[in-house]
């Protein structure tokens, strides 16, 4: 099978055959390499977090004692550090919530990666939507119910709507034999 590449109605760059299995190899690595650099920011994290979450565990400790003294227990500096001590709790809140998000990110992606790789050494794959579509809005689906926030799931259905999601999309820009490239 030849490759040719032409354009779809909206001017977009198409491919079919060996060049759109190498389109589909190259998103996947290229997916999977911004994913690696997602996993190895959370991971190069995790120690300082650790560390961090310890140093606040001790001070809150150390306070603590210091308000079990006699005439600490209403002293308004010790009142003062407590309320810090809360503040950077809540920060490391925010932090262990985002790191779940980015982890959900980081799944979606390897899958999306892993997907593409499939299409691209599956011999039976000619670029035809019906066999590209498989599994697209399940990936959708997973990745959505792991959203932790409201702004979360509106920024994502702005970008890929359930009802008009990737397989939407690629039935309206793709013809037989076709797939858009980026």
């Amino acid at each position: 099978m030849s490759a040719q590449k032409g354009h779809s109605a909206d001017g977009s760059l198409m491919a079919e055959g060996p060049a759109l299995r190498e389109a589909c190899t190259e998103a996947a690595r290229a997916i999977a390499a911004v994913g690696s650099q997602i996993e190895l920011a959370l991971r190069e994290s995790e120690l300082p977090v650790t560390q961090l979450s310890a140093g606040v565990a001790r001070v809150v400790a150390a306070s603590n004692a210091l308000r079990a003294k006699p005439g600490m227990e209403s002293d308004p500096d010790l009142a003062t550090v407590r309320d810090f001590l809360h503040g950077a709790v809540e920060q490391m809140q925010f932090y262990d919530r985002m790191s779940q998000h980015l982890g959900h990110v980081y799944q979606y992606m390897m899958a999306i990666a892993s997907r593409l790789g499939d299409l691209a050494e599956d011999p039976s794959f000619d670029g035809t939507p019906d066999i590209a579509r498989t599994n697209w809005e399940e990936l959708r689906s997973r990745f959505y119910a792991r959203l932790l926030t409201e702004p979360q799931r509106q920024l994502f259905d702005m970008m890929l709507p359930p009802d008009t999601g990737m397989t939407a999309r690629m039935r309206q820009r793709a013809e037989p034999g076709s797939i858009e490239l980026f």
